[in-house]
């Protein structure tokens, strides 16, 4: 409640310098956007200069997907957050940061379509799942309820895995492993399908708690296949409020880490939303809790996601810290996350930056309108372009059907050629050799490269990095290096 704390000088000018990135990147990008964006023309130019990001010059930069790339108007903003910060600190403890952090949560809950009250603000999405899984440890053993199961499938992300099993092994959980992985490049109706049997299968062999918990990926990590997230938390929902009945239905947990900024509503299977800005409407959805990072697409600085928490919940999650904002009397699910001790927390202040930044590539008609579309566009038709060059083939089959399941996702995983696909040092010879920045993953017995397109990309990009396979191809068939 009450005013949002005003914008401050510095912000003013560091978005006035962005705009200005915009125009210079002149009018007849724009002009070819109004008619399509996955034209040649579109997909041939690069939206932005990689100075608009901080990135050099000297590498080809196509990992956009694994740690973002942070805007300079934001770092700009966050460089005088923090001179601010250094002029009196006790008083910008005491007095600045607290209306700021409240502005950047309003801001940010447009993103998924909810009240500023259910959205937290923590440094990254594995705190935030982190916190979820402990407060529902917590619960059930202040309840004495029945342990707690959790469920995941085995496409999750890798870290979030090794925790929940290591939970398991510690006998803090009951875990089940639901198999995904064969139906991931089948489509949505493959994956829904196997799940419900997966399900079938656990329900009829294993005596599960009534006291669940369900987690998966929005887009999956590191293959980066988007799951039809509403459609799967109303089959667990439907199929395990049963057996939940003591306890209520199933909860749903979703690691969203590449959303915000990267996705629109509408490529969440859910309903449309009027904000330009919505990565995903949360309650279409149909889920309990769900944390994106800020870091990765919305380039903002490293150390703030955003967790949303569903109303019914909200008395027992807590953050890992507890620190004052979690006392008595007052203690709320925001007063608990708001204060994590003495740290640094610019970036929380600078999403509201990054936020607006984000606004203004999806709202300004003349060069940046459907960013996110063009994105998606290049990924898919300079994957495919690289996948027949280089005689391989993407991950996901594109037709028009995966396109539309897909939405507005910027990456694409290619199979790398078949004469290097023993080696384990290819990224590390891209980047030695070419000077191109691509993550390299192996999934089903074969080796893949995730390729990630950011409005500072172009099908350029794509061109060289198939030209440094096909010549590390040729090298290992000659004899060469590997």
């Amino acid at each position: 409640a009450g005013s949002i704390a005003p914008e401050q000088p510095f912000e003013a000018a560091a978005l006035q310098g962005f705009a200005q990135c915009i125009v210079d990147s002149g009018s007849s990008l724009g002009k070819h956007l109004e008619q399509d964006e996955a034209s040649s023309a579109v997909l041939s130019q690069r939206m932005l200069d990689q100075r608009a990001f901080g990135l050099g010059n000297g590498v080809v930069f196509l990992a956009h997907g694994s740690y973002g790339a942070t805007l300079e108007c934001v770092s700009r903003a966050g460089g005088a957050w923090r001179t601010l910060a250094e002029r009196n600190p006790a008083r910008f403890f005491y007095k600045t940061l607290y209306p700021y952090i409240a502005r950047s949560i309003r801001t940010a809950s447009r993103a998924l379509a909810t009240q500023p009250s259910n959205i937290a603000l923590v440094p990254n999405v594995e705190f935030a799942m982190h916190a979820v899984v402990n407060s529902l440890l917590t619960n059930t053993t202040t309840n004495n309820s029945a342990p707690l199961t959790v469920l995941i499938f085995d496409v999750l992300y890798g870290a979030t895995a090794h925790w929940l099993h290591t939970l398991h092994e510690s006998n803090a959980i009951e875990l089940h492993v639901l198999p995904l992985k064969h139906s991931l490049r089948a489509g949505h109706a493959a994956m829904l399908a196997a799940a419900s049997n997966s399900l079938t299968t656990l329900l009829q062999t294993n005596a599960i708690t009534d006291n669940i918990l369900v987690i998966f990926e929005h887009v999956t990590s590191p293959t980066a296949v988007v799951l039809p997230v509403m459609q799967l938390a109303n089959l667990f929902k439907t199929r395990l409020s049963i057996t939940a009945a003591n306890n209520g239905p199933p909860r749903v947990l979703i690691d969203g880490a590449h959303s915000l900024g990267m996705l629109s509503s509408s490529s969440s299977s859910s309903a449309s939303s009027s904000s330009s800005a919505c990565c995903a409407d949360v309650h279409a959805l149909n889920v309990d809790f769900y944390t994106t990072n800020a870091h990765k697409w919305l380039c903002n600085l490293r150390g703030c996601a955003v967790l949303y928490c569903a109303p019914q919940w909200q008395h027992i999650i807590r953050p890992v810290i507890t620190s004052w904002g979690a006392q008595a009397p007052r203690q709320s699910f925001q007063s608990a996350f708001v204060w994590q001790g003495t740290m640094d927390y610019t970036p929380y202040l600078t999403l509201h930056i990054a936020l607006r930044a984000a606004a203004m590539m999806d709202d300004c008609s003349s060069i940046m309108s459907r960013a996110r579309v063009r994105n998606a566009a290049l990924a898919r038709v300079g994957g495919a372009w690289v996948a027949e060059k280089i005689g391989t083939e993407c991950l996901v089959v594109q037709n028009e059907l995966s396109d539309e399941e897909q939405g507005t996702c910027a990456m694409v995983c290619v199979r790398v050629p078949a004469e290097i696909e023993g080696q384990s040092d290819i990224q590390q010879q891209l980047l030695n050799e070419f000077h191109i920045e691509a993550p390299v993953f192996k999934f089903q017995s074969h080796r893949w490269i995730r390729i990630s397109a950011h409005v500072y990309n172009s099908r350029d990009d794509f061109a060289r990095l198939a030209s440094a396979l096909l010549q590390l191809a040729a090298a290992s068939g000659n004899g060469g290096q590997g």
